[in-house]
């Protein structure tokens, strides 16, 4: 993440898994600063706490130490979907499965009052039986919140950059984006900067044609401009 450091999986003494170490650095010397890092770790722990699901990587605990935040999280023993995506175009049927499991933990978020703000390939780990788990839950909120503008541009829904109250509607755009680059190799939507991109969301038309006939209502729902037409999760 934008904030932290992650290491690779390792087994701790006290617990049978395996666990990814997520380790936000508190060394500056600025009360401001250390605050920032720290509201960082705290509230994705307690969002992990409160989310039990088989496609979110669990949150064993949470320590603060004089110069680091840690988090110990299960480690999920596979390939972030954008390995998979780099290469080439897939199926629908393929796309479907493979995203299955991340689309499920991500509407056990959105019950949960969660909204994940940061649903895109590089947060999405496909294991080695070709299930997919949702992890990174470094920028999620409550949903109804209005929090400064984050995510990441290429997947960012027209309402996100304005820092509009977040709802599931924004994860659902994001998920759009991801099944479209999937199934069609390429985002819906490029630009060369950010003012680019946040005027390609909010009115440029995604080449649904492009999309294989039997998703393309799917996709065309998904990336809807504006939120009340998507799906509700």
């Amino acid at each position: 993440g934008a904030l932290a450091y992650h290491f690779g999986a390792r087994r701790l003494s006290f617990l049978k898994s395996r666990v990814m170490l997520e380790v936000l650095e508190l060394l500056d010397e600025q009360p401001s600063a250390r605050a920032a890092c720290r509201a960082a770790g705290v509230p994705e722990a307690e969002i992990l706490r409160s989310l039990r699901h088989p496609h979110v990587a669990a949150l064993y605990w949470y320590v603060e130490a004089d110069a680091v935040a840690l988090l110990a999280m299960e480690a999920i023993d596979g390939v972030a979907l954008r390995n998979l995506v780099a290469t080439a175009a897939t199926t629908p049927e393929a796309a479907l499965v493979t995203l299955q499991g991340s689309l499920d933990a991500l509407e056990h978020a959105h019950r949960a009052g969660i909204v994940h703000r940061d649903y895109k390939p590089e947060n999405v780990l496909v294991d080695r039986a070709g299930s997919s788990h949702l992890v990174d839950f470094g920028i999620a909120v409550r949903t109804g919140s209005r929090e400064m503008c984050a995510g990441t541009p290429p997947y960012m829904a027209p309402e996100q950059w304005g820092g509009s109250p977040a709802t599931p509607a924004t994860d659902v755009y994001a998920a759009a984006v991801v099944l479209f680059e999937c199934v069609v190799g390429r985002r819906p939507f490029n630009a060369p900067d950010l003012e680019g991109m946040r005027l390609q969301h909010a009115s440029a038309e995604p080449a649904i044609d492009e999309v294989p006939a039997p998703l393309r209502d799917l996709v065309r729902r998904g990336l809807a401009k504006n939120p009340t037409p998507r799906y509700d999760s």
